[in-house]
């Protein structure tokens, strides 16, 4: 949030984003947590095994 509407947040005075409603923050949270998770618990088991029935 402090990016975003902080006083020297980036995203406010650099980048130039607006957010009115405070979706951004929601949405840019959201996004973050779910790349560390996806880097964290990696490929799911199985993933690279061959699938092919005789």
């Amino acid at each position: 949030a402090h990016w975003m509407w902080g006083a020297n947040g980036w995203l406010g005075d650099v980048v130039g984003a607006r957010d009115y409603g405070g979706s951004a923050i929601i949405f840019l949270t959201a996004g973050v947590a779910a790349l560390i998770g996806t880097v964290f618990l990696g490929p799911r088991f199985g993933r690279f095994e061959p699938r092919t029935l005789p």
